[in-house]
């Protein structure tokens, strides 16, 4: 395979980065990250691996924080709002069912789970279902609504999330979902995934689960991350803990993972239905088709407007104009490759390609175009160029992404697909579609 090696590519990956780890790093640090860590695809990667992964420390990080300060308000240990009838929850685990919870390895005083007595908790607009006879304390912080506790064990379980984001949060989703062996990589040379998939809630919103296992200080652990992201901001539950005693909770952890249910009013993203529809952002800026059964939401940023995630959120479409290339780019680049007629010379497109990614901005960074799979494809009163390749964020340390340029007379629509382009790939007509339905309603 042919590589190119561009600079100035990943612009689209600064942009499409402000969100998906930070609410992690916020709950691991207690503090959120600063603006220009954040703006990379490399704190998402590594702070998820170096900050959080080993014990995500949430308690201590986020009430800690606030040490000192005689105003700050203390964490409340909620008590149970009230207590669902027996079979609420039909989606909860069979507490009879064979499993870790009913011989955890190693450790023989643990109770035997009851999934069946549940709590409910309510904080900052969210609500959870737990366990009766489990700790869980609300308000930790402005950013973390629950931390919860088993008794018998040294688990760490919290529920956190980063408010006031820039851009959406669905690619931390996508990246949970596609690139699990990448980021938990950076937890070490023995750590594995043990589980990536994707569910629905009880409130019908897609949720990434990324269970793992591998070892601190010689003794074995595990974990396991649940991503979601009802609007531009991620809502992580993270459990973490010596590995028995993570195999005895996790159905219980499950359960609180599927319960999680927003106030409506948090919740600014919606699922299209069984027909493709047309999708606008809330300032009326662009609209674009989006397909039957996929999950849309505005961002409110000016360089993509909207993003777009298929169903099982393997990978992301941000959406936008000529405006989310960058300042340097020229959206009139087309005619320097047409003839007077406007017709495009096969023998072009090579040249054509390698002037769409180098016109799309310098930032530094770095996109090994795959020159084999990018391509020219022209269509009735455009041209659409692919670019597939994989963003480097750091040496050795790549994800891929395919970007659509869809070149009218003097605009341009972009769909950037980041995650698993694989998938993405299979349905790459779906995609061009996609590109061309994409229209400036600010120009019109």
């Amino acid at each position: 395979m042919r590589k190119q090696v561009v600079t100035g590519v990943v612009p689209l990956l600064v942009a499409v980065s402000l969100v998906a780890i930070s609410p992690l790093t916020a709950m691991a640090q207690g503090a959120g990250l600063d603006d220009e860590t954040r703006d990379t695809v490399v704190a998402m990667v590594k702070e998820v691996g170096h900050d959080v992964a080993p014990t995500i420390v949430a308690a201590g990080g986020a009430a800690g924080s606030d040490e000192g300060d005689d105003n700050a308000p203390a964490p409340e240990t909620e008590a149970p709002a009230e207590e669902p009838d027996e079979g609420e929850n039909p989606s909860a685990p069979n507490p009879d069912a064979e499993g870790p919870q009913n011989e955890p390895e190693g450790e023989s005083t643990l109770p035997e789970l009851n999934l069946t007595d549940l709590a409910e908790y309510s904080s900052q607009g969210v609500t959870i279902k737990a366990p009766a006879d489990w700790v869980v304390t609300t308000d930790i912080s402005d950013d973390t609504p629950f931390m919860i506790e088993v008794p018998g064990t040294d688990l760490e379980i919290g529920l956190g999330a980063s408010f006031g984001m820039d851009f959406p949060s669905w690619l931390g989703l996508a990246l949970f979902r596609s690139q699990s062996d990448l980021l938990i990589r950076e937890l070490g040379e023995d750590a594995q995934v043990e589980e990536s998939s994707t569910s629905v809630t009880d409130q019908g919103l897609p949720m990434v689960k990324l269970a793992f296992s591998g070892t601190e200080d010689d003794k074995p652990m595990g974990g396991t991350f649940y991503v979601l992201a009802p609007n531009q901001n991620a809502f992580v539950l993270t459990a973490t803990g010596p590995s028995n005693e993570w195999k005895y909770a996790a159905p219980g952890i499950d359960l609180i993972a599927q319960s999680i249910t927003f106030e409506p009013d948090l919740i600014t993203s919606l699922q299209i239905g069984d027909e493709p529809e047309e999708f606008s952002d809330d300032d009326e800026t662009i609209q674009v088709t989006a397909p039957a059964g996929w999950y849309a939401m505005s961002t409110g940023d000016d360089q993509f407007p909207i993003i777009l995630a298929e169903p099982e959120v393997r990978y992301v479409a941000a959406v936008g104009t000529e405006g989310s290339l960058g300042d340097d780019f020229d959206a009139e680049v087309l005619k320097d490759f047409v003839d007077d007629a406007g017709n495009l010379d096969l023998s072009k497109y090579g040249d054509l390609i390698h002037a769409i990614a180098e016109n799309i901005g310098n930032t530094g960074g770095q996109m090994s175009l795959d020159e084999e799979e990018s391509q020219v494809i022209p269509r009735d009163g455009a041209i659409l160029v692919k670019l597939v390749g994989d963003a480097e964020v750091e040496e050795n340390l790549s994800i891929p992404v395919i970007i659509y340029v869809d070149l009218r007379t003097d605009s341009a629509a972009v769909v950037a697909l980041f995650g698993d382009t694989e998938s993405a790939a299979d349905v790459d007509e779906d995609m061009q579609t996609l590109a061309a339905s994409v229209k400036n309603l600010a120009a019109e």
